[in-house]
């Protein structure tokens, strides 16, 4: 079923994962939702979606416990597509996942949009870009952003788009350990501090690396952290081994650090990759 064949045709799609570099939640909305400011980017680990033409809709995965129903962001998309457009086509999904679960890496939100995208573009739907975006906006908060290609700084609930940038690529090891973390009960946590917005003069100038690590920061650390004491070792044993910033990305349960060498990183990954057989435990770079 899941063939490597697949991976080279033009019905197939690289669903890439995300960090936030960094991510200040800003206040509480009467909607429910959080406010935030935060600076997505896309990191070179990806699911593999492939689409093809089938009599009635369906989701296959290779991960048993991913669902493959209603549950599903893609399902959520493409009742969203037929429900907006009219749309009448079935396929059937082929859904290659990489990318954990509960990691605070997008997997679920990327996935939703690679499909989208790809769907468009078989069935020549010629939806906008802004089109896809309320589409998506409608599913998961941070999905719109999968659609871009460039790292980009978001406010609202992570769906208003304030800047692009083209940063340098940083060397990066993500570990998750085998547990993942809820996002609802993140933000719905009582210990959750809310912050300001930071003053960033010039966008611009995130270009400079120190400048980005700086500014590195994410305001979910104070309920995760303090409640998961693995993760909090896992991030200093992270900054022992020479990264010159370690973060949790999203809500979790992955904590990423940067490192400025890929020997520095090297050692790390290695001592990681000795320390627990049931950790993810991922180098790679942002894109």
């Amino acid at each position: 079923m899941f063939v490597r064949s697949f991976i080279v045709t033009a019905n197939t799609i690289k669903c890439y994962a995300k960090i936030n570099l960094f991510l200040y939640v800003t206040g509480k909305r009467k909607d429910g939702y959080h406010n935030l400011f935060t600076l997505f980017s896309r990191i070179n680990l990806f699911d593999v979606l492939y689409v093809e033409p089938a009599e009635k809709f369906k989701i296959v995965c290779n991960n048993p416990s991913i669902p493959v129903d209603k549950k599903n962001l893609i399902y959520k998309v493409y009742d969203k597509l037929c429900e907006t457009t009219g749309f009448d086509g079935c396929v059937r999904v082929y859904l290659y996942k990489n990318i954990p679960i509960e990691a605070g890496l997008g997997g679920g939100s990327s996935d939703a949009a690679g499909f989208l995208k790809l769907v468009n573009k078989i069935f020549n739907l010629r939806l906008s870009l802004d089109e896809m975006k309320n589409i998506l906006r409608d599913v998961s908060a941070d999905a719109p952003f999968f659609l871009q290609e460039k790292a980009l700084i978001a406010k609202g609930i992570g769906d208003e788009f304030v800047a692009d940038l083209d940063l340098c690529p940083l060397y990066l090891l993500l570990v998750k350990p085998s547990f993942g973390i809820s996002t609802k009960a993140v933000y719905n946590s009582r210990n959750l501090t809310l912050t300001s917005e930071p003053r960033i003069t010039n966008i611009h100038s995130l270009l400079n690396f120190e400048t980005l690590i700086s500014y590195m920061h994410n305001d979910l650390e104070s309920v995760v952290l303090q409640e998961f004491s693995e993760l909090r070792l896992i991030k200093k044993q992270m900054l022992n081994f020479g990264a010159v910033r370690s973060l949790m990305s999203g809500s979790g349960s992955t904590i990423f650090g940067i490192f400025p060498s890929k020997y520095k990183l090297e050692k790390a990954y290695c001592y990681f990759k000795d320390l627990n057989k049931d950790y993810f435990v991922y180098k790679t770079t942002t894109l």
